[in-house]
């Protein structure tokens, strides 16, 4: 693997820019009191949605002091009356509902300061959201004559997504719901100007039957990025988030991956570089030959060098066959394996086979020749009974 190949992977280990943004608020949040609000993450500009049930929501802009380094706190007076559902929305740069939305909180009764700190001025516009809301049904928007179009119909979604729906027609919208039932939404209504028409209450979406309209871009329950948690107390608001944690960890992973690969090519690239050490080295061994110039005794032969093994190769005789005896057994320990009783049945058998041919090739006779005379060289003394005839050359 050549070394500019393993710096092209790298990249694929590297995570993407993690902004898990995400806020934390402080739990059993009180009317009237101060609602405590922590996220990590994100880029400024921040903001932060009210939006009770039934109520005009509120839109605060987030002083740009209140986020160092990747954290950020907020603090506001909740202006919420008393035992009222409510849903808060975080947004930054990246656009509305960047954060989430939280679960559904409920606004107890005030432990400090003023019991009736909610306002509830004139709505420059209003809608109507009346019919059943149906998965994969119609759901029709209304009575929105005073807003400004385009109007927007936002979809808030407790501790999931946000979604929205825009028209440039008047009078009424209608909507096929391509959420999945069970799911609560709240819908708050902007106009062209940025004048709210309140919100509705919390709506849960009923069963129908047919999910024809439903796809993986339908909103659900389950949020983009991490659903904003409750702290037991204020004091845990400043804790890791599930989100942050799951960063440092892919950040970890991502950084003991690109060590490994490195690593890996560095290794690759020095036993490329040096041949010498990548080759395999043969450890040269000793063997024996027969000795046919001494008494028949085994001779061990060594390589000429350390450093350059070589192998001699067996030198036979010149003349006659190699002698066969050093692989004959003694007499004595041929006559003791017969009587000991520990020889194979068919021992013997072989011993007399093999011995039977190594006899045979000993008392074969010496090699005898024909010789053949020219016809002018042939005795007239032969015998009259036998007539040699000679052999006919190509030359005459």
């Amino acid at each position: 693997m050549r070394l500019e190949y393993c710096f092209a992977l790298l990249p694929l280990f590297v995570p993407l820019e993690v902004l898990a943004f995400n806020f934390s608020v402080s739990s059993n949040p009180t009317s009237c009191d101060n609602l405590t609000v922590t996220w990590h993450g994100g880029n400024p500009p921040f903001r932060l949605l009210i939006s009770p049930a039934f109520a005009r929501p509120i839109n605060l802009s987030i002083p740009s002091q209140s986020f160092d380094g990747n954290q950020g706190f907020f603090s506001t007076q909740l202006q919420v009356q008393a035992n009222h559902n409510f849903l808060l929305t975080m947004s930054d740069r990246a656009g509305f509902g960047s954060g989430g939305t939280s679960l559904i909180l409920n606004a107890t009764s005030p432990v400090q300061g003023s019991t009736n700190c909610s306002t509830n001025p004139e709505l420059p516009f209003t809608f109507e959201a009346n019919s059943a809301l149906t998965q994969c049904r119609d759901f029709v928007f209304s009575g929105y004559e005073g807003a400004a179009l385009p109007l927007s119909f936002i979809g808030l979604i407790p501790g999931g997504e946000t979604f929205r729906l825009e028209t440039n027609k008047s009078g009424s919208y209608t909507w096929d719901v391509d959420v999945a039932a069970g799911t609560n939404v709240l819908f708050t209504a902007v106009d062209a100007h940025g004048n709210s028409g309140g919100s509705t209450d919390i709506l849960r979406v009923v069963q129908s039957g047919d999910s024809s309209c439903m796809s993986s871009n339908s909103p659900s329950s389950t949020a983009g990025s991490s659903t904003p948690t409750i702290s037991p107390n204020p004091s845990d608001a400043s804790s890791l988030s599930p989100a942050s944690v799951a960063g440092i960890v892919i950040g970890v992973v991502s950084a003991i991956l690109i060590i490994g690969l490195a690593s890996f090519c560095f290794i690759r690239r020095r036993k490329s570089a040096d041949p010498e050490k990548s080759a395999p080295y043969l450890t040269p061994q000793p063997f024996h030959r027969h000795d046919h110039h001494g008494s028949g005794t085994l001779r061990l032969i060594q390589p000429l060098s350390n450093q350059t093994p070589m192998i001699t190769p067996t030198q036979l005789p010149l003349n006659g066959e190699a002698d066969p005896t050093p692989f004959v057994l003694p007499e004595d320990v041929q006559s003791s394996r017969a009587t000991d009783g520990l020889t194979h049945p068919h021992a013997a058998h072989f011993s007399n086979r093999r011995k039977s041919t190594l006899g045979s090739r000993e008392s074969n006779p010496p090699t005898r020749f024909i010789l053949h005379r020219d016809a002018d060289e042939v005795s007239d003394n032969l015998s009259e009974e036998v007539v040699e005839l000679p052999p006919l050359y190509r030359g005459q």
